[in-house]
């Protein structure tokens, strides 16, 4: 026999190994005799002396680790666990903390790795150290406390010292020496009942060769630990089984699976409390009831730990304990109404208490939920009060339609710069404040648009909008690195975002005149999104920019087939149309292909004949007029000269310059006007019959020449300042009530 504790296994091995010993009388004539004697007469067992295990051990090493208190059972093998924690008390780091919950078995899986360090022999310790500092006990009606036992660091230096240093210096000293002198394993016992800044400190700088090994419901710091979890649903069963079995419990015997597995999922699997309730049951009480409401055994494995933590903390967990989801640091910001990093740090705290753990509901963002027995304990003990629920539900009750009513902005127009994509509440939440932030920097308040992007990178570092919008903000300052580093990090968060593709091309060709990049973007988009009219139009343009006109004309008739979802698509679709006219005429006869040029114009000849008045607007006038000098110089060129076409050509883009935009086909809609503006007449694009004020926000604006006096339009003509009203309606924006200032 082996003097470390058995296990489960080795019980099961024994009793099949005598069954096959006492199954062969003959081979073993005196185990048959005597296990007959003592099974006729079981207390003559009682006088019986095994002489063997009185004699020492010469070659264990001094030590006073306590017999477990599983020998009715044995232990049930946690190797993986086993094997950590030996490789960590035999590795290199001075201080080993084994770490989780009351009740999860963190003293017995220390004993059987020590114990099975002494039984190996496989260590180089003189001396293996054990330390009590459990203040209470749990028995099945009540938490007791123990007489005697040790509450304060100090204590523990008085045992240590009193047993293996004797002397009249200080007990910390002494243990020093002790550790110092001696290659010493120290192990302490529940370590959270007793932790200080004396203790801390003593850890921080372990003497010699030493080592020490804490049980703690609390993390120390700085220490390497052991994470040490209730049973899973494989463990606890045969374990409970074992139980029944070692105690006699007929009330459970014959109990199914099924029936078993629900007290064990209501006592979390915890294998102090399985041990709990099988004690319980077989001193009489019903199952049902101690599993119904075990509050005493709340008490005893999580009190201890939620007197360790902070406000913060306790804030946290009481949102995490009202909300029945999984939830993300933003949301509880929302709900808690403070900073960021006071969420992340009580958040971090919870998770090395053991009291929350990650969720994998999703693949979008950070999701935290509280364990099942912490919410126990807070629900069933703790008691959050009735008004402090109602707030945290009335708050996160408003979640869901701020969620709702950004999906609907997106829905609108999701390729406009102050829209965001929404896959959550917690992006809803952010999108809000992206909004502010993006408002912020177009009034030059980059300091505060910084700062909102700040707190967003710590409460949800996976949202790629952040990211975008930090791009603009630095775009906003002139920060185009910056910028362009800012599109990469969101780009590593959502590759295949056709809007985040969009933006990006844009700013390619904004800032380093990237036609082509911008194109590859806006192409990216396409495949994601392919009827979108507002990138088919940006890949238009950036085709029309690399003289591509093929494929220009293939993304405008692109639009054209898809359909046009407002009166302003139409507009900018037929000015586009008439610009790719233009700008191939122009190319044409810039590269020495007047051929190519003529024919061009000619496209554009059959384009206007189709014009419809309603899609004429001061832009389309003003692009249409650059091709009456590509006209007059296909005329004076010999290999083209006069032609019908370029005459009706220029007949066209005169007839419709010289008619007054007004408000046609739009009767229904409200005529919107805008009051007292001031400006000038811009030289650029002025012609006889029209031209285009420039007010002093920079915005143009078209005015007819028949719209004002003569004098008034020679002195506009002349650059001199006036005031005039901006009606717009529908599509069509021009100038009236123009004076003088």
């Amino acid at each position: 026999m082996h003097g470390r504790p058995l296990t489960t296994g080795d019980y099961s091995l024994g009793f099949s190994l005598t069954q096959e010993f006492l199954s062969s009388p003959r081979l073993w004539p005196t185990l048959f005799s005597v296990y007959k004697e003592y099974w006729g007469k079981p207390d003559a067992l009682l006088a019986a002396t095994v002489h063997i295990l009185d004699e020492p051990v010469s070659a264990e090493v001094l030590n006073n680790l306590p017999i477990p208190d599983y020998d009715d059972t044995g232990f049930q093998p946690r190797k993986g666990l086993e094997a950590d924690l030996k490789r960590k008390i035999l590795g290199r780091h001075p201080v080993i903390t084994v770490l989780g919950d009351g009740g999860n078995g963190k003293t017995a899986l220390t004993l059987q790795t020590l114990y099975g360090l002494l039984h190996s022999n496989d260590h180089d310790f003189d001396a293996f150290i054990w330390v009590f500092a459990k203040s209470n006990r749990l028995t099945t009606t009540e938490i007791t406390r123990i007489h005697g036992a040790i509450t304060t660091s100090l204590g523990i230096f008085e045992d240590v010292a009193e047993k293996f240093e004797p002397g009249s210096d200080n007990p910390i000293d002494r243990v020093r020496r002790l550790l110092e002198q001696n290659r010493v394993l120290l192990a302490i016992d529940n370590l959270e009942t007793v932790l200080d800044e004396n203790l801390m400190e003593f850890a921080s700088d372990v003497p010699g060769q030493s080592k020490i090994v804490f049980t703690s419901r609390v993390p120390l710091g700085g220490d390497l630990s052991v994470q040490v979890p209730e049973f899973s649903e494989s463990e606890s069963l045969p374990y409970l089984r074992r139980l029944i079995e070692a105690y006699d419990i007929d009330v459970l015997r014959g109990a199914s699976d099924e029936q078993l597995r629900r007290h064990l999922n209501r006592l979390a699997n915890k294998p102090l409390l399985v041990k709990w309730f099988a004690i319980g049951v077989s001193t009489g009480l019903n199952p049902d009831r101690i599993t119904a409401n075990p509050e005493i055994a709340l008490r005893f494995c999580m009190e201890n730990v939620f007197e360790k933590l902070s406000g913060v903390g306790r804030d946290v967990l009481s949102i995490m304990a009202i909300i029945p989801q999984s939830v993300s640091s933003t949301v509880i910001q929302h709900i808690s109404l403070q900073q960021p990093t006071e969420i992340e740090a009580g958040l971090a705290e919870l998770i090395r208490f053991g009291l929350v753990e990650r969720s994998d509901s999703s693949n979008l963002e950070r999701l935290w939920r509280l364990k099942p027995f912490a919410r126990a304990f807070i629900t069933r003990v703790m008691r959050l009060s009735p008004d402090k629920s109602d707030e945290i539900r009335d708050r996160h009750r408003t979640l869901n339609a701020t969620y709702q009513e950004e999906r609907g902005r997106g829905y609108s127009n999701p390729y406009e710069s102050r829209f965001f994509t929404v896959r959550s509440q917690s992006e809803a939440i952010a999108a809000r404040r992206l909004r502010h932030a993006h408002s912020l920097a177009f009034k030059d308040r980059f300091d505060q648009a910084i700062g909102i992007i700040d707190e967003l990178k710590i409460s949800i570092p996976e949202y790629f909008e952040v990211y975008r919008t930090l791009a603009f903000i630095q775009y906003r300052q002139g920060d185009v690195a910056g910028a362009a580093a800012s599109y990469e990090a969101a780009f590593d968060l959502a590759p295949d975002q056709p809007q985040l593709r969009f933006f990006y091309g844009g700013f390619l060709m904004r800032a380093y005149g990237d036609c082509a990049g911008a194109r590859e973007q806006f192409e990216a988009a396409l495949e994601i999104d392919s009827s979108e009219l507002v990138v088919l139009r940006e890949a238009a343009r950036s085709s029309l920019f690399l003289f591509d006109f093929d494929a220009a004309q293939k993304y405008i008739t692109s639009a054209w087939n898809e359909g046009f979802k407002s009166a302003h698509d139409e507009v900018v679709f037929h000015d586009l149309q008439s610009q790719l006219y233009i700008r191939q005429a122009e190319h044409k006869l810039n590269t020495g292909d007047p051929t190519g040029a003529a024919r061009a114009v000619e496209g554009l000849h059959g384009f206007l004949k189709t014009l419809r008045p309603d899609v004429v607007d001061a832009t389309l006038i003003e692009h249409l007029w650059k091709v009456l000098n590509i006209i007059d110089a296909l005329k004076r060129h010999p290999l083209v000269g006069e032609s019908p076409i370029l005459d009706s050509t220029a007949y066209f883009v005169r007839s419709i310059s010289q008619t007054p935009l007004s408000p046609v086909g739009h009767g229904k809609e409200k005529e919107e006007v805008i009051y007292g503006r001031s400006g000038e007449l811009k030289p650029q694009g002025r012609t006889p019959t029209f031209g285009f004020i420039r007010d002093t926000f920079g915005v143009d604006t078209y005015v007819h020449r028949n719209s004002v006096s003569a004098t008034l339009w020679s002195d506009m003509c002349a650059g001199r300042t006036v005031r005039f009203d901006i009606h717009s309606e529908g599509n069509r924006t021009w100038a009236e009530s123009v004076a003088l200032l």
